[in-house]
């Protein structure tokens, strides 16, 4: 049997379907699309809406057919460039406008369109898309990412007017105190000198904190040369610059990876992670295991030592700017030594995480490509979709907390 003509403008072609005849008209109605047929020249009009269409713009089917009626919906400042489209494209093309909808509101539709012909006649079909949710979702990471940079620009500003301008004077003070305990000598006292070591403990705090807040915001900012790095020598290096043979105990594989990486960063990394193992060691020498392994395009190193370990509360905290878990006085460290970590790490496109050591101290993991591609910029940008994925891991974490 073949089904009835429909009674609507919906086009009545039949398409066969185990022996009966299924009307396109039907097919439309099913699928909630919006489709339109439109005429073609420098005043287009719709021939044809189908009933998604007529949902999407909230009127009537006899008002959008109306002549005039399409022109009249798009909004006044997308007018002009959207007859544009419709009047040049030969064969197909796409848009983007703003219509007005039956409830006041202006919404983003995305039209996409292609020359059809019927007979003689020639006209254009297409579907709409509202796409207004796809927009403002942009337009507002657009404008969180214009905040993160200027917050970004502010702290480098602030880090290079601070390490240059108040190391000179801070500097001054730590001579001054100097100079004031050697002339004043025995009429000091130890209650004097206790006081001259702790300002002088607190001028080196000071300039370690504005020395660790300039290579914080150098980063991503220095132009840097990848070149072939062989972990396990670059590591000998780290413990001959900082001093730690006699501090650390170190056990590693018998190979260590050869990355093709940028030198520095990978090496203050290790400096970093490598140092805090001594400093807050409370029975040195402390015994630091480290250990690899091939993820991909990564490579994954665990650093682990057996000191008095991090409570995993603060396994956040920790990576803060500024933040120690022991009092000020006992530990005269600037408190970026891990977030100068982490973002070395994430720039170079990995990872880095805590969890515990058995049967005490901390394990510290983190990833780090075999192959270098993080290329700075001149302004050194975070490039859209590192911070789209960046947003995306946030707010991944933040629905972890909360789970």
């Amino acid at each position: 049997m073949k089904a009835t003509e429909p009674q609507s403008t919906e086009t009545a072609q039949a398409l066969p379907f185990s022996g009966e005849e299924i009307p396109l008209s039907q097919i439309v109605a099913a699928t909630n699309a919006a489709i339109y047929a439109r005429s073609e020249g420098e005043h287009p009009a719709y021939l044809f809406v189908s009933e998604g269409a007529v949902r999407l713009f909230g009127y009537r089917r006899e008002l959008l057919l109306r002549p005039g009626a399409l022109e009249e919906l798009i909004h006044e400042d997308d007018r002009a460039a959207a007859t544009l489209a419709f009047s040049t494209s030969p064969d197909f093309g796409t848009a983007e406008y703003r219509i007005l909808h039956a409830d006041g509101t202006f919404r983003w539709l995305r039209d996409q369109w292609q020359r059809s012909e019927s007979g003689t006649k020639t006209f254009f079909a297409g579907t709409l898309v509202d796409v207004s949710s796809l927009r403002e979702t942009s337009a507002l990471l657009e404008r969180e990412t214009r905040q993160h940079m200027r917050a970004k620009r502010d702290l480098e500003q602030f880090a290079h007017v601070a390490s240059h301008d108040l190391r000179a004077p801070l500097l001054a003070i730590g001579t001054l105190a100097e100079w004031l305990e050697t002339d004043l000598g025995p009429t000091v006292g130890e209650e004097g000198h206790e006081q001259m070591r702790l300002l002088r403990g607190r001028v080196q705090r000071m300039d370690r904190l504005l020395s660790d807040l300039l290579e914080y915001a150098k980063v991503g900012r220095v132009k840097i040369s990848p070149e072939t790095v062989d972990v396990k020598e670059l590591i000998e290096e780290v413990l001959d610059l900082a001093d730690l043979e006699t501090s650390v105990t170190l056990v590693t594989p018998k190979e260590l990876p050869s990355l093709f990486t940028a030198r520095l960063p990978l090496k203050r990394v290790f400096l970093g992670l490598l140092g805090n193992c001594a400093r807050h060691h409370d029975a040195l020498p402390a015994r630091v295991t480290i250990e690899t392994r091939s993820i991909g395009e990564y490579d994954e190193f665990t650093i682990a030592d057996d000191g008095p370990g991090i409570p995993p509360e603060f396994y956040d905290r920790v990576f803060e700017m500024f933040q120690t878990l022991k009092p000020r006085d006992a530990n005269e460290g600037s408190g970026m030594g891990l977030t100068l970590v982490r973002r070395l790490i994430e720039w170079s496109g990995g990872r880095i995480a805590l969890s515990p050591n058995t049967p005490r101290g901390v394990v510290v993991t983190f990833s780090w490509p075999k192959v270098w591609k993080a290329i700075p910029t001149a302004s050194g940008s975070i490039p859209r979709m590192a911070i789209a994925k960046a947003l995306k891991d946030e707010k991944s974490t933040r629905e972890e907390k909360g789970s």
